[in-house]
């Protein structure tokens, strides 16, 4: 029952699980953008950029668990029929833990306008002065888990994670391609 992306086909849907911050992931960058950079200190508030809070309290915000939502999935369905592909969004961002997943005949598509970043993400872009790329690459841009589902079973699988409270997003699809993952930002994808 191991799933290891092999499966996965152009067509398929990407399905991601909204993070709630930067789950552990980038702490070197993001301490050297509030404390070396800005010279911020971590009870300092965020509030003049919307965020209800503190740097230590965007900082040690707690990492989501998908388990039990993933569970219920890899049990209710034929797995190798329905889920081609699971990643962790952990070091290496969206691009570098969905390329693992991916065949070498397809490219993940994803479309960052279909999903919400947590605030901390802008701060820190705008403070570092980051270029889009290496934030995709370092963080996980408010996405911490993604299925790669067929399309067949899409529209299922997600009624099953909105029942479990983890309020998934189409984020992207698989097409043809060489194992790439690439952002766009068109009509489809916001």
């Amino acid at each position: 029952r191991i799933i290891t992306g092999d499966r996965t086909v152009p067509g398929d849907v990407i399905i991601g699980l909204p993070s709630a911050g930067l789950h552990s992931n980038g702490y070197s960058l993001a301490r050297k953008v509030f404390f070396d950079h800005a010279k911020m200190n971590p009870r300092d508030s965020l509030e003049k950029w919307g965020v209800a809070g503190s740097v230590i309290g965007e900082l040690m915000r707690p990492t989501l668990l998908y388990s039990k939502a993933l569970r219920e999935v890899l049990s209710y369905f034929r797995v190798k029929q329905t889920v081609h592909g699971l990643a962790h969004i952990t070091g290496g961002g969206l691009p570098g833990n969905i390329a693992r997943i991916l065949p070498s005949g397809c490219d993940a598509l994803l479309y960052p306008g279909r999903w919400e970043k947590p605030a901390v993400f802008d701060i820190m872009q705008r403070l570092g002065n980051i270029p889009d790329e290496e934030m995709y690459r370092t963080f996980n841009m408010g996405i911490g888990f993604v299925l790669v589902v067929s399309q067949y079973y899409h529209s299922s699988v997600l009624r099953l994670l909105e029942q479990s409270k983890t309020r998934p997003v189409i984020i992207g699809e698989v097409v043809e391609g060489s194992g790439e993952v690439r952002l766009t930002h068109d009509n489809n994808g916001g």
